[in-house]
């Protein structure tokens, strides 16, 4: 109960948290299954259901694995295998709620708004 309130009480005061704060483990599992990608080969990728492919215009072809739940509804990472994710971006969701998806793979190109209690909590862009 305490996590939720301090969690409550971080989101109404600065809107979008710092790195150390809720989001850490849905960004780590996301690191972790983005460089568990990169390490497969072409047929190593097939192996794994994933798909050999450029993850952005110009950039070289990597492995891009599927997440077991891709595209399912969220409102906090602890109901994904990876991260619940939304395309809302920070500067327009303070203070609104926003409805999620679980992460669709391991591609890790553009940004990221991680949710956390129906909130983005986070933006992480590579």
């Amino acid at each position: 109960m305490r996590k939720l309130w301090c969690a409550g009480f971080m989101f109404a005061a600065c809107g979008i948290c710092a790195a150390e704060d809720l989001p850490a483990p849905a960004i780590q599992r996301h690191q972790a299954l983005h460089d568990e990608a990169l390490r497969l080969n072409a047929a190593q990728c097939a192996e794994k259901g994933g798909e050999w492919a450029s993850p952005a215009a110009g950039k070289p072809p990597e492995c891009i694995l599927p997440t077991a739940d891709a595209g399912k509804i969220c409102r906090s990472s602890n109901q994904c295998s990876v991260a619940c994710v939304s395309k809302v971006d920070p500067r327009y969701a303070k203070n609104r709620f926003v409805v999620g998806e679980c992460l669709r793979s391991s591609r890790w190109d553009g940004c990221f708004f991680y949710v956390e209690g129906g909130q983005v909590v986070q933006a992480e862009c590579r």
